[in-house]
């Protein structure tokens, strides 16, 4: 009957776990409940044995070992946030150890010291409920005010800081509890010890609210920067078109000097002189119309954007952009993707003698996936910031850097994949992108209409 109760304790103890990370963290990409179900039942048997043994640290070691890779394996996360969030969860696990274990030791002084059934359930049966009952009440509170996306993908030093509140809290239970296996204590002592425990908890409910809050606080700042971004190509592009509409008045306006004057060619027979003049009418502003790159509006207007911004500054600009491989993106994941990665590429590009950048966005149906790669010419190699990303040339580093940490961000949504590269030999930057498509989709073959 007591290993029953182990099974049903520990299959208790995986569903708060997946309860706690599938709040709190972004799944990496779908997988199937039975794939769940066989890592956590895994994961919790290999807790299961560790508890057998009767080693306290062994248990506690064990369990947080076993939090912690799964974690690492479903989720999106960094390593000091998961972490941090990991030591949380097991130091609310330890507290409700040890709290039963205070009120434990009169059950057992009643059956004369020996471990009865009775004793063993109401300790093991009691401490999970406690710890589903705080782990519950933690979520409630969050419920609905949060946002599972994570800030860039490099851990943050202070994340590491604030594992030393529940990573104490867990050294202080588990010892308490060793105290409490040993020798009897006596109700005063038992009221201290509870109320010490209250300090504990508060103290990492705290440190759990501060990190939330936080974190929600740069996924603000985060989606408010992409905001402007967006209001400014959209400004700027505004005010393109109305540059464009009053060189469009002005060449009507002048339409019949520029007749008189081709007339004038071909009467006098300067036919080679009438075609470079008309070749000239026709590059001008004024009967240029932008394209339509795709259907997307927000997406059009971005890459109008930096296509005027490359003809400006003689660099090619060409853009492939298939049917439904961007239609399923959400406004602000577009001006995070592509207003970023365009925005680096046409200053790289500006800066190289016969410059171009290359946009290839395309489908893949059997994987449905979408497939976007952007490439441009870059005259040296980026200088890497040691971490994985590629750091600022620009001037004001104080607004800016923070693209590829936005471009990640917005890829996570769509459980996505980043590759970077620098191909020496044609110096050229590459970039790749892989989106899992969650809704629509649709042939590849088809293009969109120009």
């Amino acid at each position: 009957m007591i290993y029953l109760i182990h099974i049903m304790v520990f299959a208790f103890e995986a569903y708060i776990a997946w309860q706690f990370q599938s709040s709190l963290f972004q799944e990496k990409k779908e997988r199937s409940r039975i794939k769940y179900f066989a890592v956590y039942l895994g994961g919790f048997t290999l807790a299961m044995c560790a508890f057998l043994s009767k080693i306290t640290w062994l248990n506690l070691l064990v369990l947080f070992l076993v939090h912690f890779l799964i974690a690492m394996y479903f989720y999106h996360g960094t390593i000091s946030k998961l972490l941090l969030l990991t030591l949380i969860q097991i130091s609310f696990m330890a507290l409700g150890e040890m709290l039963v274990a205070v009120y434990g030791n009169h059950f057992y002084q009643i059956t004369n010291g020996k471990d009865t059934l009775l004793s063993y359930a109401f300790h093991a049966i009691g401490s999970k409920l406690l710890y589903w009952f705080i782990i519950r009440f933690l979520l409630i509170c969050i419920k609905g005010t949060r946002d599972k996306r994570n800030f860039g993908n490099t851990s943050n030093f202070y994340e590491y800081g604030l594992c030393l509140v529940p990573l104490g809290s867990i050294i202080i239970f588990g010892s308490v509890l060793d105290v409490l296996w040993l020798t009897e204590v006596s109700f005063w002592q038992e009221a201290r010890i509870v109320l010490c425990a209250a300090v504990l908890v508060c103290m990492n409910v705290l440190i759990f609210w501060i990190y939330d809050r936080h974190q929600q606080m740069m996924i603000n700042i985060n989606n408010l920067q992409l905001r402007l971004q967006g209001e400014e190509a959209d400004n700027k592009y505004y005010h393109m078109l109305n540059k464009q509409n009053e060189d469009m008045r002005i060449l009507r306006h002048d339409i019949k000097n520029h007749l008189l004057a081709i007339k004038g060619y071909i009467v006098e027979g300067k036919t080679h002189d009438g075609e470079i003049y008309i070749d000239e009418l026709l590059q001008s502003k004024g009967l240029l119309t932008p394209k339509r790159w795709c259907k997307d509006p927000l997406l059009n207007t971005i890459i109008q954007r930096y296509y005027d911004i490359c003809r400006a500054h003689a660099v090619n600009f060409s853009a492939d952009i298939r049917l439904n491989s961007t239609e399923f993106l959400q406004p602000m994941d577009v001006v995070a993707i592509f207003g970023n990665l365009l925005d680096n590429a046409s200053s790289a590009a500006s800066m190289c003698e016969d410059g171009y950048v290359e946009i290839d966005c395309r489908v893949d149906e059997k994987k449905h996936e979408s497939h976007i790669q952007i490439i441009n010419t870059c005259s040296q190699d980026p200088v890497s910031d040691g971490k994985g990303q590629w750091s600022t040339t620009k001037q004001d580093k104080g607004k800016h850097g923070y693209g590829l940490k936005s471009v990640e961000n917005a890829i996570t949504h769509y459980n996505g994949f980043l590759k970077t590269f620098y191909q020496q030999n044609d110096k050229t930057f590459h970039v790749f992108i892989i989106l899992h498509i969650i809704t629509g989709g649709g042939s590849y073959s088809e293009y969109c209409d120009m």
